[in-house]
């Protein structure tokens, strides 16, 4: 949101907020009600009094601004006024001097109050790791993998990202969901069991009985859909759980990481043809598309993959895009497999390799219990005893069984110290005190005077420290306040010197090197320190800004930023949402996973690039090139594009792509299964890309549902809808993005013509592309608009084009986000001076967006608490 600051020569507005801050006597509440009274009897008491049919009545507001509720209103106030939305054009403009006069004692008195507020409480309290966060930090303090997120509860949505932690929640619920998550990690950490198999094995689908059945049934019976050549094992649909690892030879003996390596051709192509990995786990309910790879023209084509796998996780090889045979027969019509004309895949080679670890027990284990050594045991299956209980207190399977047993080179609770002593400053990401570590250790002595288990003895204080609020919550500890001493005021020919109090009120604000640290590993990485960042904050080299800077750029460049990319963008442009509904198969049969992850790629890619890059944030509104796969190029009817990677791609100046609201990811986002709505669509452009989000609408007023009979558009019942006078001033500005983006299908296709059901309800073939048009085209699309200032466009290259005037809004929002991400604090009205300061040192260069990145870590908001 746009706020006027004066940039004079002659003034420090920081000294000017300062002395006031600090000033004795001063009476906020009456000098306002004083200030303001002439402007808003003149300008806004005539709608907004006690017989107001709004929200807003000034005759009951107040102006205590130290009420929060109250605050917030004012602050509504301020930004519709100083957008000059308010008053309305219908109605009597104030003189530009009672204006610019109301506004600037209100600007003071917002931030003054609010100021304040910030030096006694800090902007941002103490924050709790997001499930995510929670899950990356394990990963990394552990090394291990896992989807541990799953196991804690969902995050409350009602702040702008998971990290602000005003609005997030702490129970028994949750501490309950840590310990089982602290458990499940420690199990992968600890692998004492016999050394799994690590060589490449091959997954024999040729020689496998279990396909050989699937060969051999007749078709009444299921068979007939896959059959053999010489060398190959063919199959013409996807999903086909008949490829299943774990009834074809393999389960993955222990989690970890494992190289799967495929060997397969197309068979009878007419088309691309996709390869695919899938995944399934029938304990946790999950499926997942792991990998897909363009097969083309009739040569074989080596792949392979690295990915995370469990011991109850199976995996297979699919096929997808598949053409039907010529007479439009599916390979479960009544032929056999081997007699079908359509097109399929050959699958010749299959081998996994894993878990990829160089030693055993793995390298996590011996890091884990540093200075232990581990010695195995002659014990063989036939000394396995049945009963045998483990450290939870069920029975232990033969794969449970440790194989590995300690060596101890001195007492059991020095081990123990020395385990606690190393794990504890990692994951609190700071010094530990001996009185800290001597209560993590008191933790296992009972169980070791008991005589249990070294192992298991261990395990508790590791607990601990798993759920432990060191490592929940982020601390935002402060330096000390330096005193009278520390002082030395600072000037230059343009600026009056710095006091004492606004030396006082920043540096008490600080936070410490290893709270710094934190805060940026965990906006750029979303997880604790390494050990290169963790050491120049020991050393207090973090605070120098060119050690920080240098620092920003590695960890933008380290491969776990693409951790910040995407969940960032998942919560930002709501691409976390994408799988909230399906497509309607009948209406979009040209939607599928390979599609849904081309989708998401193109807009991580993008947003990666203006990174890496330093391009403007007007790429955001639109650009001449994207990041396309062959997949995608078609779903965009693009030429000239092969092969699975995504590469970027230089658009025709007549295409309608470019920039992130062409993306069939976002368009997807803001769509249903069947049809889109431009309200939907005109509230992502004004709230997610702008963050201009229009007032919610009236209470007595109804939701918009489309026709999806195709008897009347979209937009001819909102102009039945805005003839209400309530919602005419929202729809005037939401409206029109939303008209624009109507040339963008509810899976991001480009038309001219709706889509009408036919009403026709036939089997979905999974993997078979374009099989049957069970739609018709309807009435045609409309992309014209005004906008509320005016402007008349025909399509949406002319609204993006008139868009780009907006580039700054952009900016002003993007950058509002990222701090709000990097803090876990919302936007406060203090801050904006901040934001519009960054604003103004990066203007010239278009706004580009490694450098808000970098301006917003050297600002005082991220180095302050």
């Amino acid at each position: 949101m746009r706020v006027s600051i004066p940039h004079c020569a002659s003034v420090n507005v920081g000294a000017a907020i300062a002395l006031v801050l600090f000033m004795p006597g001063f009476n906020s509440a009456n000098d306002l009600s004083r200030g303001l009274n002439s402007f808003i009897q003149e300008s806004c008491l005539s709608c907004h009094d006690s017989n107001t049919e709004t929200r807003l009545d000034f005759t009951s507001l107040g102006y205590d601004l130290e009420n929060d509720q109250v605050f917030r209103k004012w602050v509504h106030i301020f930004d519709r006024v100083e957008r000059g939305e308010m008053p309305p054009v219908t109605e009597a403009a104030p003189s530009e001097e009672s204006r610019s006069a109301a506004l600037s004692l209100l600007e003071t008195e917002l931030t003054r109050v609010n100021r304040r507020s910030q030096q006694t409480l800090g902007r941002v309290p103490s924050r709790r790791l997001s499930r995510q966060e929670y899950e990356h930090t394990l990963h990394d303090l552990l090394g291990i993998g896992g989807n541990l997120a799953k196991h804690l509860p969902p995050e409350n949505e009602s702040g702008a990202f998971d990290v602000i932690a005003a609005t997030q929640e702490m129970s028994s619920v949750h501490v309950r969901s840590l310990l089982m998550a602290a458990d499940l990690a420690l199990d992968e950490a600890i692998q004492l069991g016999r050394k799994p198999p690590m060589a490449e094995r091959e997954i024999d689908y040729f020689n496998s009985p279990y396909i050989q059945m699937w060969v051999d049934r007749p078709v009444r019976q299921g068979g007939g859909t896959i059959f053999k050549t010489d060398h190959d094992v063919v199959t013409f649909r996807g999903e086909n759980f008949v490829f299943r690892s774990d009834t074809n030879g393999f389960r993955p003996p222990v989690a970890g990481q494992y190289r799967v390596a495929i060997t397969a051709a197309a068979h009878q192509p007419r088309s691309s043809i996709t390869v695919s990995l899938k995944r399934q786990n029938d304990q946790q309910g999950e499926s997942e598309l792991l990998e897909a790879w363009d097969l083309a023209g009739s040569d074989y084509r080596e792949v392979e993959t690295i990915t995370y796998l469990r011991p109850d996780d199976s995996i297979y090889v699919s096929a997808d895009e598949l053409e039907p045979a010529l007479d439009g027969g599916v390979i479960y019509n009544s032929q056999p497999a081997n007699t079908y004309g359509g097109e399929g895949v050959k699958i010749r080679r299959v081998t996994v390799e894993g878990p990829l670890e160089k030693s055993w027990p793995p390298e996590r284990t011996r890091k884990l219990f540093s200075g232990v050594e581990w010695q195995a045991r002659s014990e063989s299956r036939q000394d396995f005893p049945n009963n045998r209980k483990n450290d939870k207190g069920t029975t232990e399977s033969l794969d449970d069984f440790r194989y590995y047993d300690p060596v101890l080179t001195r007492p059991p609770i020095e081990h123990v110290r020395a385990v606690v002593a190393e794990l504890a400053p990692r994951a609190f990401r700071r010094k530990v005190s001996d009185q800290e570590i001597d209560a993590l250790v008191s933790l296992a002595k009972p169980s070791l005077d008991e005589g249990r288990d070294f192992v298991d003895s261990v395990r508790i204080p590791l607990r601990a420290i798993l759920v432990s609020p060191q490592l929940l919550f982020l601390d935002n500890q402060t330096k000390r306040s330096e005193s009278r001493q520390d002082f030395r005021p600072t000037s230059s020919h343009t600026e009056p010197a710095e006091t004492l109090d606004e030396f006082r009120y920043e540096n008490a604000k600080k936070i410490t090197d290893d709270a710094l640290a934190s805060r940026l590993s965990y906006f750029l990485w979303r997880s604790l320190p390494d050990e290169e960042l963790a050491k120049l904050a020991t050393e207090g080299q973090l605070s120098d800004s060119i050690t920080l800077t240098a620092q920003v750029d590695r960890m933008l460049d380290d491969p776990k930023g693409d951790r910040f990319v995407d969940e960032f963008l998942d919560q930002w442009l709501e691409l976390d949402r994408i799988d909230v509904t399906t497509p309607d198969a009948y209406l979009y049969p040209e939607y599928d996973d390979v599609l849904r992850r081309a989708m998401l790629a193109e807009t991580r890619e993008f947003f990666a690039h203006l990174i890496d890059e330093n391009r403007s944030v007007e790429n955001l509104i639109d650009s001449d090139f994207t990041f396309l796969n062959r997949r995608l190029a078609e779903h965009y009817g693009i030429i000239g594009v092969e092969s699975e990677t995504m590469r970027k791609v230089k658009l025709d100046p007549t295409s309608v792509r470019g920039g992130i609201l062409t993306h069939a990811s976002i368009a997807k986002v803001t769509a249903n299964g069947t049809v889109t709505t431009p309200v939907k669509r005109g509230n992502f452009v004004l709230t997610n890309l702008l963050g201009l989000p229009p007032n919610p609408p009236p209470p007595s007023v109804g939701s918009i549902e489309p026709d999806t009979r195709g008897a009347t558009t979209i937009r001819e019942t909102l102009e039945k809808h805005q003839k209400l006078e309530a919602c005419a001033v929202c729809h005037q500005r939401i409206d029109p993005p939303g008209f624009a983006l109507e040339c963008l299908d509810p899976v991001g296709g480009f038309r001219d013509r709706y889509r009408n059901s036919k009403g026709v309800k036939r089997e979905i073939s999974a993997g078979l592309r374009f099989l049957h048009k069970d739609y018709e085209l309807g009435l045609p699309v409309d992309t014209s608009g005004v906008t509320a200032d005016g402007f008349e466009f025909d399509d949406l290259r002319e609204y993006k084009h008139q868009l780009q005037k907006s580039t700054e809004q952009v900016a002003r929002n993007v950058l509002s986000k990222l701090i709000a991400f990097s803090t876990g604090a919302e936007i406060e009205f203090a801050d904006r001076e901040e934001i519009e300061r960054i604003l103004q040192e990066t203007r010239e260069d278009g706004y580009p967006l490694r450098s808000l990145i970098h301006q917003l870590v050297a600002s005082h908001i991220f180095r302050n608490r």
